[in-house]
């Protein structure tokens, strides 16, 4: 096979590759527009609020962390202390 017959086949194989993948973006983004044009904007406001109100107990977590990583489960003064179940 030629050299020229080979690059004229590389060249339609790309453009068919540049049109399929314009065809599936152009799909993608049809879906994706879709899908958020039937969410319930009402639902997804009140979660952005449920959300922004949450007020994490950094100390709980911190102490969650601690305990995990130590493997202290077996300490009854640090669960008396901080009333941390067991897990």
């Amino acid at each position: 096979m030629s050299a020229a017959r080979e690059s004229k086949l590389l060249f339609k194989c790309k453009s068919l590759m540049q049109q399929f993948r314009h065809f599936y973006l152009h799909v993608q983004i049809h879906t994706w527009l879709k899908l958020r044009e039937r969410l319930n904007l009402e639902m997804r406001d009140d979660l952005r609020l449920k959300l922004t109100n949450l007020q994490p107990n950094i100390t709980v977590l911190a102490l969650q962390l601690i305990k995990h990583i130590l493997l202290i489960n077996d300490s009854k003064w640090l669960n008396k202390k901080y009333q941390l179940p067991l897990t």
